[in-house]
C-alpha cells in the first residue's frame, strides 16, 4: 500500500486559504437566526465527538440558537470534511475538525477537497500533546539517554503505533528524522494493543496522548520521556518537552478546531471566533478538558490557517519519504 496518494496538495498557500473566506459585503448583524449543524467526522464516544458535544452546549449559550451535532463517520474523518466543503457558507454548517483528518488523511487517500482552500478556519479549540513513553525497564530515563542508546544500536529498538499513517506513527517517524536515530516500527490495530505491549515489555516505546498515558505513567507501568508539544502539559508539568530539550522545533500534537466552508463572510467568522474565545475562557468548559490531559488554546483564524499549511507540508513530506522506502 502506497502512502502518498497525491502530490497536488502541495499547491497551496496560506494566503489563498485566507482569501477564500473573505466576503467584504456580507452582513451578520442577525446571525444566527436558526439552528446550526455541527458535523463530527467520527462515531459517538471518542474524543472528537466529546469535543463536538461540549462545544455545542457552550455555543448554544453564546449564540442563542440550537446547535445540533451530526456524526458523519468514515474514511478517517474525511467524509464529514467533504460534506462541509460542499455546504453553503452561511454559518449554519460547521465542523469540529481534528488535525489528522485535514493534515494527514488527504495525503494517504483520495479526497474531494483541498485542505487549504475549501474551508474557513475559525479557531483552534484544544491541543492534545503526544507523549513519548518507554517500557519501564528501558535503559534510558531521559531524552538524551534515549537518543544515545538508540544511536549506539541502530534499528535494535522498536516503537509501536495505532496503525500505519496514524498521528502517533508519524510522530515516531518525525522523531527518528530529527533525532537521527533508527527504530523499527510495529503497527497495531489501535492504541490499546500497542500500549499493552509497551507495558508487557514486548516493544520499547511509542507516542500516545497524555490522556491515554496518564494512568499508566502514574502507576509506574511505563516511563515518560518527553511530550511533543511546544509547551509543557499542565497535567504532567514535570515531563519536559522535546522542543525544550534535545529537539528544538519538534512538535507532534493532535489539535481540534472549528471550521466552516470556504468563503464564509468575514463578520460571521469573527462572531464565531469571538464565541470560541469566550467559551475557552470559561472554567466550566476548560477544567474537564484539562483534566483529560488536553490544553485549551483558542486561536485567530489566521493562526489556524497557518497551522494547517505548516503541518500539511510537514506530514506530507514524512509520508512521501515513507512511500519511497
Amino acid at each position: 500500500m502506497r502512502y502518498l496518494k497525491s502530490a497536488g496538495f502541495f499547491a497551496f498557500s496560506c494566503a489563498a486559504m485566507l482569501l477564500a473566506f473573505q466576503a467584504p459585503n456580507a452582513k451578520a448583524d442577525d446571525y444566527p437566526k436558526k439552528p446550526i449543524r455541527l458535523l463530527v467526522g467520527y462515531p459517538p464516544g471518542g474524543p472528537v465527538d466529546y469535543f463536538g458535544r461540549i462545544v455545542a452546549d457552550f455555543l448554544v449559550k453564546d449564540l442563542g440558537q440550537p446547535v445540533v451535532v451530526e456524526n458523519k463517520p468514515g474514511a478517517s474523518g474525511t467524509i464529514a470534511l467533504e460534506e462541509l466543503a460542499r455546504a453553503k457558507p452561511d454559518g449554519y454548517t460547521l465542523e469540529i475538525v481534528p488535525s489528522p483528518a485535514i493534515t494527514i488523511s488527504p495525503y494517504l487517500q483520495s479526497v474531494r477537497f483541498k485542505p487549504t482552500e475549501d474551508f474557513t478556519p475559525i479557531s483552534n479549540l484544544v491541543i492534545g500533546p503526544l507523549a513519548l513513553v518507554v517500557r519501564k525497564d528501558f535503559p534510558a530515563n531521559n531524552i538524551d539517554e534515549l537518543m544515545a542508546t538508540a544511536r549506539a544500536n541502530p534499528a535494535r529498538y522498536t516503537f509501536g503505533s495505532a496503525g500505519k499513517g496514524g498521528s502517533n506513527h508519524l510522530a515516531g517517524e518525525l522523531f527518528q528524522k530529527q533525532a537521527q536515530v533508527r527504530l523499527r516500527h510495529v503497527a497495531y490495530t489501535g492504541v490499546g494493543p500497542a500500549l499493552r505491549d509497551v507495558m508487557g515489555l514486548h516493544i520499547d516505546m511509542m507516542f500516545l496522548s497524555i490522556g491515554e498515558a496518564y494512568d499508566q505513567l502514574q502507576a509506574g507501568s511505563i516511563k515518560g520521556i518527553a511530550v511533543g508539544s511546544k509547551e509543557r502539559n499542565r497535567r504532567l508539568p514535570d515531563l519536559p518537552t522535546l522542543n525544550e530539550t534535545a529537539l528544538p522545533g519538534y512538535e507532534a500534537v493532535v489539535w481540534y478546531s472549528l471550521m466552516a466552508p470556504a468563503k464564509l463572510p468575514a463578520d460571521i467568522t469573527s462572531r464565531l471566533n469571538r464565541a470560541i474565545t469566550n467559551i475557552a475562557a470559561d472554567p466550566k468548559f476548560s477544567t474537564p478538558i484539562i483534566e483529560r490531559g488536553y490544553d485549551v488554546i483558542p486561536s485567530t483564524p489566521e493562526a489556524l490557517a497557518e497551522r494547517v499549511r505548516v503541518e500539511s507540508r510537514q506530514w506530507a513530506g514524512i509520508i512521501s519519504e515513507l512511500d519511497k522506502k
